[in-house]
């Protein structure tokens, strides 16, 4: 199983588009009567093969994503009813943010033409999340995995079980996630690159030692350098944050002094339990917000974001409600994890609380500057009850959270991704210009 969409069928369009942005080539792109910049390609993504057998289609939806406006207009079409219904549906949904997880479209990176001036990347999925790349919406995550790679590289996707039969004759590098079950693979002719998330899932230290990878990129490389036997593999920072698209500073509008966040299901949020059993001693004046489902789930291509499914921006919208935002650190085997929510309550608006491990380190965050360290009012209610009381005296750190969070979680995402492809690739391609 190799990409959905064929290169030899792209339309023209589709095919400028990818020479305009992977050969670095100035200017702008032309389509349905605006200009796209580089910048535009860069956050939006470029037209979709979904619609290569309309060019009309194809280009209204690409600058409706681009000017978050609806430019559908009616039209003799070539598509099939269902295909041309999917595009009109999606023009229609630009401009409204709780369609902001159909705002983007990074599958013009699929395929891999050997002219063109980027690396050709063969990226490995485990079946549910290769069938993930094709939709529409997703966490933050998947959207903005897509956007990494449509940034760093041409891509095509495979199934890891079909690892022994790629032809890497194709291929400048070679990604590879390492979750759950990992089947045996030789090391290919070619760098890899190995995603790592929970090391305590599946048999990480066998992917690991079958294709040595020469780096691994991690949201907790301490963490995995820490468990892992890993000799000559570089562990580089992958800075899973939202980003600054879903990001939605609320630095004044509070309606409780305090979110608290975090799921309490696994054996390794303990210390969360006992913060959240705590807080059933706080004084009652206290208004709280507890947000304990996981904040990560898929928002669905064909349902809004709401209040209920509160993903994304509406996520981070609702921490940002809150004057303070605290989470608890994990325990046992995930004892160092940089979770994700750092990176949402940084830039949500409320004071950060949070768990300090190694890997703050390279985000370049500080005590009372950017966030309070949890372990300030773990055990100690009259301490949290001080900072709420004196929520004025320390707004200054929601600031500066805010302040780093613009200035720095797109560069260390996107940027750092492509920086370790470069890196991987003895920088033989240019950085992609935007």
């Amino acid at each position: 199983m190799a990409n959905k969409f064929d290169i030899k069928n792209y339309s023209h369009l589709l095919l400028e588009t990818r020479q305009h942005w992977f050969n670095n080539q100035p200017g702008t792109i032309r389509a349905n009567g605006i200009n796209i910049t580089r910048a535009d390609i860069q956050l939006h993504g470029g037209p979709s093969p979904e619609y290569n057998k309309c060019e009309t289609c194809q280009s209204m939806e690409w600058a409706s994503r681009v000017t978050q406006t609806n430019r559908w207009a009616n039209h003799v079409c070539n598509l099939d009813n269902t295909t041309q219904d999917k595009c009109r549906s999606s023009c229609r949904k630009q401009g409204h943010m709780q369609w902001s997880h159909c705002h983007s479209n990074y599958w013009f990176a699929l395929g891999c033409d050997p002219t063109l001036k980027a690396p050709r990347m063969a990226v490995f999925f485990h079946e549910r999340s290769y069938n993930g790349f094709y939709e529409h919406g997703g966490s933050h995550v998947t959207i903005n995995k897509r956007r990494c790679f449509a940034q760093a590289a041409q891509i095509d996707l495979h199934l890891t079980e079909n690892f022994a039969s790629v032809d890497w004759s194709k291929y400048d590098i070679a990604l590879v996630h390492n979750r759950r079950e990992m089947p045996k693979m030789e090391k290919p002719p070619v760098p890899v690159i190995m995603m790592c998330w929970d090391p305590w899932k599946g048999n990480p230290q066998a992917a690991i030692n079958y294709l040595r990878p020469e780096y691994i990129l991690s949201p907790s490389m301490k963490l995995w350098t820490r468990l892992m036997n890993m000799p000559g593999t570089k562990p580089r920072l992958y800075a899973a944050g939202q980003g600054n698209y879903f990001a939605r500073p609320n630095m004044d509008k509070k309606c409780v002094d305090l979110v608290v966040l975090g799921a309490l299901s696994s054996q390794h949020y303990r210390i969360r339990k006992e913060f959240n059993q705590q807080l059933e001693s706080l004084s009652e004046r206290y208004l709280r917000l507890h947000l304990h489902e996981p904040g990560h789930g898929h928002a669905k291509p064909d349902k809004p974001l709401s209040e209920l499914n509160g993903f994304l921006n509406v996520y981070v919208n609702q921490i940002g409600r809150g004057k303070y935002a605290v989470f608890g650190p994990c325990c046992g085997e995930a004892s160092n994890i940089l979770a994700m929510k750092t990176y949402e309550v940084l830039g949500s608006g409320a004071i950060p609380i949070l768990p300090e491990v190694e890997d703050m380190k390279q985000l370049g965050i500080e005590p009372f500057i950017h966030y309070i360290p949890f372990s300030e009012v773990f055990n100690n209610n009259a301490r949290l009850s001080f900072f709420i009381d004196n929520y004025k005296d320390f707004k200054h750190i929601a600031v500066s959270a805010v302040k780093w969070h613009k200035e720095n979680a797109d560069r260390l995402l996107f940027d750092g991704f492509e920086n370790v492809i470069r890196e991987a690739t003895k920088n033989r391609f240019a950085k992609r210009v935007y």
